[in-house]
């Protein structure tokens, strides 16, 4: 139990980076950004109710910090599950950008996109759906404007970074560790061209700091880029691969978590499943594969080409 506690406190600690820039290193990293002697804003709020009262225990009580306001890079349940705590306690406003906003006010519409209806109860974890917070869009007059908002989409809708005056950039989902990526295999991705696209503007920036909400801090940003974007043309070779013999989508899935030696859950069949879709989409646009209805069911095959199918990296 001692080790437990101890691992604990050292994943909750508060790490400066930065005069004026922090995160706690949590399984999912939350920024601070101090403002003033006395005022912070948080960049994202952790993955749930409980990650809300230590913050406020841990972080804000203890330094004396009030909480000026939370800007959520997106709504993913496990970046905003501490909001509605967070806000009811202090009366914080919440900013976040574009479509991130309605599914932050609004979390059933997260497990209901993902499961593509109404979310039976397993879908309804803190997992996939966080409690309904008040957020507005990064657009209102209240919103710090010296912190710089860099667009991120791909991931999700409208996902965001955001760079401090320290040049500490907080990058949200968009690149995760050779060891996420290992262990999960299929990360979950909305847009692929668009995830494409955001990791070739990121792998050119430049900053003090990138600080990504699932692996470490880094200085130099490009080698996460690159493992990134080859596990997405890794992902896309599986498929057309498969996909040399048509099938429909549920024997596809199941082939990739067989393969991957992926375990099947309702989160990883909503999560994979969502973004197995994307590829799908993303590849039929790019006229790599084509589909079409055989005895009422929707089956997917590779093109035929006159070499073998292969993905341009």
């Amino acid at each position: 139990m001692e080790e437990q506690r101890t691992k604990e406190v050292i994943m909750f600690e508060l790490c400066q980076v930065g005069e004026n820039t922090y995160y706690i290193n949590y399984p999912v990293k939350v920024g601070v950004y101090r403002a003033n002697e006395n005022e912070v804003y948080l960049i994202d709020s952790g993955n749930d109710k409980n990650a809300g009262r230590r913050i406020m225990k841990k972080v804000l009580d203890e330094n004396k910090w009030k909480l000026k306001g939370i800007i959520n890079t997106h709504s993913n349940a496990d970046h905003i599950g501490g909001n509605a705590y967070l806000q009811q306690q202090t009366g914080c406003k919440i900013f976040t950008s574009g479509l991130e906003a309605a599914f932050t006010n609004y979390p059933v519409l997260e497990p209901s996109f993902l499961y593509g209806g109404y979310p039976f109860k397993e879908f309804r974890d803190k997992f996939l759906l966080a409690q309904p917070s008040n957020a507005v869009d990064i657009g209102d007059p209240d919103f710090p404007n010296e912190l710089e908002i860099i667009p991120l989409p791909g991931h999700f809708f409208d996902m965001i970074g955001i760079r401090t005056p320290d040049d500490v950039v907080f990058l949200g989902d968009c690149v995760s560790s050779r060891a996420v990526l290992e262990r999960y295999q299929i990360c979950f991705i909305y847009d692929i061209a668009e995830y494409l696209d955001t990791l070739d503007k990121v792998e050119t920036m430049e900053a003090a700091v990138f600080v990504p909400s699932h692996t470490e801090a880094v200085e130099d940003i490009r080698g996460l880029v690159s493992i990134n974007r080859e596990k997405v043309y890794t992902v896309s070779s599986r498929i057309l691969s498969l996909l040399r013999t048509p099938m429909s989508f549920e024997t596809l899935l199941k082939h990739l978590f067989t393969g991957f030696n992926i375990a099947m859950t309702y989160d990883q069949y909503a999560l994979i499943g969502s973004t197995v879709r994307s590829y799908l989409a993303w590849l039929k646009d790019t006229e790599k594969i084509s589909a079409s209805f055989e005895e009422n069911v929707l089956v997917w095959k590779t093109k035929k080409t006159d070499s073998k199918c292969s993905m341009k990296y």
